[in-house]
């Protein structure tokens, strides 16, 4: 008795089973091309981030006198290299932090609050007395940055870094500009930034975080403003038209790093790992807001600084301490 297979044809089947055969492994081919092409892009992309950035041992970071807490809290700083004939920079010397803030990464992943501090707060540093908040840098560097803001607001602070102004023009450019809002007109640097959305070049980023005098409340919009800004560049970095394209990442990478400084635990593999907690987080779980303050003072020297409202550090304290930033800038918001 005759089986199908016996029936059917010989050589009916096996060109088929053949052509088959070859698509499937034409198709792993270049998976697995693909696959290695990505590998080779991520170890190339991490020894552009390690070469381009500056790495510091900052010791404070392992201070025992930091309280522990959950999340992640990274202190960001920015200080601005400009000529000192610039009125901006009129009667500063060493490197002063001209942007402070520290952003929290909730523990369970479920969104960023950034804190912005005004420089000109009036703070206990560690060996100087009590001065601006934005002079523990010049005084000592980033380990006593570190120090005094994790002395200010009473949790660790798991990994610092230090950008230059500088990088802002490069990276907008980079990214193709970045688009910011702008609630009143004003003029910086010979610039108008007219009232609504603004699309910001390289050269538009620079003038738009720097801007102080033309607002009445002088270094408070001046925050927003580079608020607005940060917002707009992580919105266009983990856009689909930049993650999917190596070239524009690459550009942005090697654009940023040379103006970066950063301690030694966000190096290519750290920051990785920083990554990865950051990975379901979307634009719109970035929350801003701005320490309030008490009333103005004057220091012995004529210097003109900024009490510290006790209620609301007392309150910042707590949320970071228990990671309820998110629900806290809502209230205070």
């Amino acid at each position: 008795m005759n089986t199908p297979e016996a029936d059917e044809p010989r050589g009916t089947s096996r060109p088929h089973r053949s052509r088959t055969r070859k698509l499937l492994l034409s198709i792993l081919s270049i998976l697995l091309v693909i696959a290695v092409g990505c590998v080779g892009f991520a170890g190339y992309l991490a020894h552009r981030w390690n070469s381009g950035t500056q790495q510091l041992n900052v010791t404070e970071l392992q201070s025992p006198n930091a309280a522990d807490g959950p999340g992640t809290n990274i202190l960001i700083l920015g200080t601005d290299t400009r000529s000192e004939d610039d009125p901006d920079q009129a009667g500063i010397t060493g490197t002063r932090s001209d942007a402070i803030m520290v952003a929290h990464i909730a523990a369970n992943g479920s969104g960023v609050q950034v804190v912005s501090l005004p420089r000109d707060l009036w703070v206990p540093i560690k060996g100087h007395g009590e001065d601006k908040l934005n002079a523990a840098m010049s005084y000592g560097g980033a380990n006593l940055a570190v120090s005094t803001i994790h002395d200010l607001i009473g949790v660790r602070i798991d990994h610092v870094a230090i950008i230059d102004f500088e990088g802002f023009r490069g990276l907008t450019d980079a990214l193709g500009g970045v688009d910011v809002p702008v609630y009143k007109e004003f003029t910086s640097y010979g610039r108008t930034f007219p009232e609504g959305l603004n699309h910001l070049d390289g050269d538009g980023a620079l003038s738009f975080v720097r801007a102080r005098y033309p607002f009445a409340d002088g270094d408070f919009q001046r925050i927003r403003n580079q608020q607005a800004f940060l917002k707009a560049v992580i919105s266009k970095l983990v856009s689909v038209g930049t993650l999917t394209n190596p070239v524009k990442v690459t550009r942005a990478v090697d654009q940023l790093s040379p103006y970066l400084t950063v301690d030694d635990g966000l190096d290519a593999r750290g920051m990785v790992s920083l990554l990865t907690k950051l990975r379901g987080v979307e634009i719109s779980e970035f929350r801003f807001m701005t320490l309030p303050t008490g009333d103005p003072g004057t220091s012995e020297d004529g210097a003109e600084y900024l009490t510290v409202d006790e209620d609301a550090l007392s309150e910042l304290r707590t949320a970071f301490t228990y990671d309820t930033l998110d629900r806290t800038i809502q209230k205070m918001d």
